[in-house]
Formats: structure tokens, sequence, C-alpha cells
């Protein structure tokens, strides 16, 4: 695993989030074979009440201590779950092709499972049609 996807998984999962690392995207050939077309870096998805459970000794559930902090800076919010598709780069920042390709794209977020597949035949321009289903989620467009 990259130096800097490794960093980028073990802040998300300090915080809160289960994270799948360079996930594969499989692509259709045309003579019916299938090959990996690219991989996403990150998936990560965080839900509201989640927190890391330090139980005490023994049966009994007095005592636990919960670890539920997050960081300000990823602008959480408390009633709604939140999902991460990244691309992790180290040093000079550029997207590849694949990071914003529409196909790309909707194969995660059908892994996420957060949307009907006819929902993602929406995007088209990728982040306004995933902000439009977010919306249609009952999610906040602007977080």
């Amino acid at each position: 695993m990259d130096m800097g996807v490794a960093l980028v998984q073990a802040y998300l999962r300090a915080h809160g989030y289960l994270t799948v690392s360079e996930y594969p995207i499989l692509e259709a050939m045309r003579n019916g074979d299938h090959r990996i077309a690219t991989d996403i870096d990150i998936l990560a998805v965080r839900f509201p009440h989640a927190c890391q459970l330090v139980p005490r000794e023994g049966r009994s559930s007095v005592g636990d201590v919960e670890l539920q902090a997050p960081d300000q800076a990823l602008g959480l919010d408390a009633a709604h779950v939140d999902m991460i598709i990244a691309e992790v780069k180290v040093g000079a920042a550029e997207l590849n092709r694949a990071a914003t390709d529409p196909a790309v794209l909707r194969s995660a977020l059908m892994r996420f499972g957060c949307c009907e597949r006819q929902e993602t035949a929406r995007v088209k321009d990728p982040a306004f049609s995933f902000l439009m289903m977010l919306e249609k989620a009952g999610a906040p467009a602007d977080a």
C-alpha cells in the first residue's frame, strides 16, 4: 500500500470511518472478458453515531469509554452518513483520468449502496450529479 494511502486511511479510521483502500474497478471488455481498469485509493463511510468504544474489563458496560471527537476539519453533520471517494496524492496533486471518470464514480457509488442503479446513470458531470443525488437522498448538498 502506498504511504499516502496508508496515512489517509489511518486518519479516517481514527475519526470513525470504515475504510477500504485500493478498491479495484472492473471493466467489461468487448470480447466478454473483464479487467481491472483502475482502483480507487480510498472508499470510506462514517455513520452518525460512530465512535471507538473502549470497554472496561468484564461484562458490565459501566465504565466503558467512548472516544468520539472527530477532527472538526472534517465538517461532519451528526445527522447524516458521510461517504468519501478519495484519490490520494503525495507531492504535486494531479488527478488521473480515472478519478473523474463517470463510470468509475458510478461503480464506487454502487459499492457503497447509497443509491439505486438508475440514479448513478445521472453521473455525467461527477460533482454536479453527485450533489444532486445527495439532495434527493435528503443530505445537504453543500456538505
